[in-house]
């Protein structure tokens, strides 16, 4: 691996916050209520809500962030909100947060009282109209390599049967793991030659033997909390030579792009090259044009990158996103909760 990985920087997001949620008032006192998952654009699954319920008498109203498609996913942010109700202004907000258990809860509580305050048409109205806008600064985003099923072999098992060699050091790991999780190893393992020779040893030249011993542990284990970039993007190398589809999937999901990182990423996998990657590149370059997000050094970005992004942009001439209109819902499906 010639390429010199990028420094691992630059991972604040900032992201616009808007929803209105429109439903009966009968269901917001009676009832605990969720809006729909808006999802926020080009920041790694993470996802938000409010949420409407009763206490002592008093409505309350709460937003909340949290990812639903990487599980664990470690992240912090500032956030400035505006709530409003019936087009009255209740509160504004600001507050530092961290995630906890896989989400986190603004403080944004509102009760009735507050809504006399402000002379609101809360108690007047059939329906009520609560609308969250502001901004989300989301920044130090970690997502942690999971492989979703527990391998049924263990590492501090006996029976491992087969040795990788990398860097002169052996890895013993069991043959049917790499049967199962290679599509090149099994193809090996089913060729004559080997079954011939019966060989229970293979040469890893391209590889570190820290590399080799990270998805090996991957594979066994299904987990691997703590990586760097460098590290991140050698176990996709790897995973790609080597046929290994569901490692390759999760090396690439931990690759956390940014606006402000984006051009950087671009520029340097172009220079590996993995079509994969430099897709991925592009369809995020997309998702910020969509959202009128400044893109950091974008005048720097290699000249081929530029070009696939300009030719999706015109391929999609309303490709533009407004999250008024996107981020409107009406009435409280029961299904948000249990889905």
């Amino acid at each position: 691996m010639s390429q010199q990985p990028i420094e691992e920087n630059l991972s604040e997001i900032k992201c616009p916050i808007y929803c209105e949620w429109i439903l009966e008032r009968e269901h917001a006192i009676a009832h605990l209520c969720m809006s729909p998952r808006f999802p926020l654009p080009g920041c790694s699954g993470l996802q938000y809500h409010v949420t409407t319920t009763e206490k002592y008498g008093d409505m309350i109203v709460q937003f909340t962030v949290g990812s639903l498609e990487f599980d664990h996913i470690d992240w912090k942010a500032y956030a400035e909100i505006v709530l409003s109700i019936n087009g009255e202004k209740i509160r504004h907000a600001s507050e530092r947060i961290e995630n906890e258990d896989n989400h986190i809860d603004m403080g944004i509580d509102c009760t009735f009282a507050e809504f006399k305050k402000t002379k609101c048409r809360y108690f007047i109205n059939k329906n009520i109209n609560i609308k969250i806008e502001g901004t989300l600064v989301v920044k130090d985003i970690f997502n942690p390599l999971l492989m979703g099923v527990e391998s049924k072999f263990s590492r501090s098992d006996k029976g491992k049967n087969f040795h990788l060699v990398a860097e002169e050091k052996d890895i013993t790991v069991h043959k049917e793991l790499l049967d199962e999780n290679s599509s090149v190893f099994a193809e090996i393992f089913d060729s004559e030659k080997w079954k011939e020779t019966m060989e229970h040893r293979m040469q890893i030249p391209d590889f570190s033997h820290k590399i080799v011993d990270l998805a090996i542990d991957l594979l066994y284990s299904g987990t691997f909390v703590r990586y760097t970039f460098e590290e991140h993007v050698q176990l996709y190398q790897f995973a790609d030579k080597y046929g290994m589809v569901k490692l390759k999937k999760v090396a690439k999901q931990g690759i956390i792009l940014t606006p402000n990182n984006i051009c950087e990423m671009s520029n340097f996998f172009i220079k590996l090259p993995y079509q994969e990657l430099i897709d991925y590149c592009v369809e995020y370059l997309f998702v910020c044009s969509q959202y009128s997000y400044p893109v950091k050094d974008f005048d720097e970005i290699d000249p081929q990158i530029h070009s696939l992004a300009f030719k999706k942009l015109f391929a999609f001439p309303d490709f533009k996103k407004d999250l008024k209109v996107q981020n409107k819902s009406v009435g409280f499906d029961f299904k948000n909760w249990i889905n």
